[in-house]
């Protein structure tokens, strides 16, 4: 069986726009934290119909951080699609998110609420 690789330019996909990592987004949504985040540059992700959070939990996030990630997620989770990336497994996410364990669970909740899992181990790295 032969395999067909099909590439598409990324302006065949109006709904979509790529967003920064999650700490770049995340340093946006600082820079302004008088404004709730649908109110924030970052709103315009929250508009799309796919969202994709890349490297959640690279690096631990501070008690704003979390608070702000929280508020973005919130905004998100029922008005499309959301990929989160993260290289830890979500029994660790309470690290990420400053050890708040309320916050983590609500954050999952959101994120679980009509949610298809993909998980990915590797036993060996690949070279």
């Amino acid at each position: 069986m032969k395999r067909i690789k099909k590439t598409l330019p990324l302006d065949c996909f109006p709904l979509l726009r790529i967003p920064p990592v999650i700490n770049e987004l995340l340093h946006q949504l600082k820079k302004r934290t008088d404004l709730p985040v649908v109110k924030q540059r970052g709103r315009a992700h929250v508009k799309n119909a796919l969202v994709v959070v890349d490297e959640l939990g690279y690096q631990s996030l501070d008690g704003v951080e979390t608070h702000l990630s929280f508020q973005f997620i919130s905004a998100c989770y029922m008005k499309g699609s959301n990929i989160i990336t993260s290289n830890r497994s979500v029994k660790d996410w309470v690290h990420i998110f400053a050890s708040d364990e309320m916050a983590t669970t609500a954050i999952l909740d959101r994120l679980f609420h009509k949610a298809h899992i993909f998980t990915i181990s590797m036993a060996k790295a690949i070279v």
